[in-house]
C-alpha cells in the first residue's frame, strides 16, 4: 500500500489505473454532454424524445459514475463529510464537486425517464399529460444546468490534471473536438491547463509518450504542430529536430 496526501493507504492497483480511469470519465462526461444538448436543442422545437436516446446517455453516465468511484472513495456521509474506508484516493473538493454533478445527473434522468415512460398512458389533452410534460420540460433544463455545471467543474480540474499524459495526449490531438466541447477556444483552454510558457513542453511530453509506445505517425503529427512553439523557446529546437521523423 502507498499513502496518498490525506494519509489514506492506496491500492498500487489504483495508482495505476487513475490516469486512465480519469481521462476516461472525462472525455465520456464531455461527450455525452454534447449528446444531450442536441437531444435538449431537439426536445425545446417540440420534437418528441425517445426513451432509447435518455437511457443511451444513462448508460455513459453509469459509465462515468463507475470510473470515478473505482478511483476515489465515496461519500457516505455528507454532512459530516466522511468517506467510505476504501484503498482509493480521496477526492478534492472540485473532484468531489464534479462526483456529485454526474450522481444529480443521474437521479434527474431516471426521473425523466419514467415521466416519459408514463406519459404515453395519458391522452394529450388530459391533465396528467400536460402536468407531466411540464415536469418533463422542467427537469431537462435543470439536466442541461448540470451538464453546463460539470463542464465548468472539468475547466477547473484540467490544470490538476495537466501530468495525465493520457487526458493531456487526448487534448492535444483532439484540439478541435475539445474546444468545441468545453465552449472555448483551442488557445484558451491550452493556456489555462499548462501556462502560456508551458506549451511546448507540453506536446514535447506527449510526442515522446508517442514515440516510446510506438506511435511514430502520432508522435510526429503532435510534434509538428507543437512546433510553432518552439519558435519563441530556442531550448527546445533540438528537440523538435531529433524527435519529428523526416525533419531536418
Amino acid at each position: 500500500m502507498i499513502e496518498d496526501f490525506r494519509n489514506r493507504k492506496v491500492s498500487p492497483y489504483v495508482i495505476e489505473i487513475k490516469d486512465w480511469k480519469i481521462t476516461n470519465a472525462l472525455t465520456n462526461l464531455l461527450k455525452v454532454g454534447d449528446e444531450f444538448n442536441i437531444l435538449f436543442e431537439t426536445f425545446v422545437k417540440d420534437v418528441d424524445i425517445t426513451l432509447t436516446q435518455l437511457l443511451q446517455i444513462h448508460k455513459i453516465l453509469k459509465e462515468v459514475q463507475r470510473d470515478l468511484h473505482t478511483v476515489f472513495r465515496r461519500l457516505v456521509e455528507p454532512k459530516k463529510k466522511k468517506f467510505e474506508k476504501a484503498a482509493k484516493f480521496t477526492p478534492s473538493d472540485n473532484e468531489m464537486r464534479l462526483i456529485i454533478t454526474v450522481e444529480l445527473l443521474l437521479h434527474k434522468l431516471v426521473i425523466v425517464q419514467r415521466q416519459k415512460s408514463s406519459i404515453e398512458f395519458y391522452s394529450e389533452s388530459s391533465d396528467g399529460f400536460l402536468e407531466t410534460y411540464e415536469s418533463i420540460s422542467s427537469n431537462m433544463v435543470k439536466i442541461k444546468a448540470l451538464f453546463d455545471e460539470a463542464r465548468r467543474v472539468m475547466r477547473i480540474l484540467l490544470p490538476e490534471y495537466k501530468n495525465n499524459i493520457l487526458l493531456v495526449s487526448w487534448i492535444l490531438e483532439n484540439r478541435d473536438k475539445a474546444a468545441v466541447l468545453l465552449n472555448e477556444s483551442i488557445e484558451v483552454l491550452l493556456v489555462e491547463i499548462f501556462g502560456r510558457e508551458k506549451l511546448a513542453e507540453a506536446y514535447l511530453k506527449v510526442g515522446e509518450y508517442f514515440l516510446a509506445s510506438g506511435w511514430g505517425y502520432r508522435a510526429k503529427s503532435i510534434l509538428a504542430e507543437g512546433a510553432k512553439y518552439w519558435v519563441t523557446s530556442e531550448q527546445y529546437q533540438p528537440s523538435i529536430t531529433e524527435k519529428v521523423p523526416g525533419k531536418k
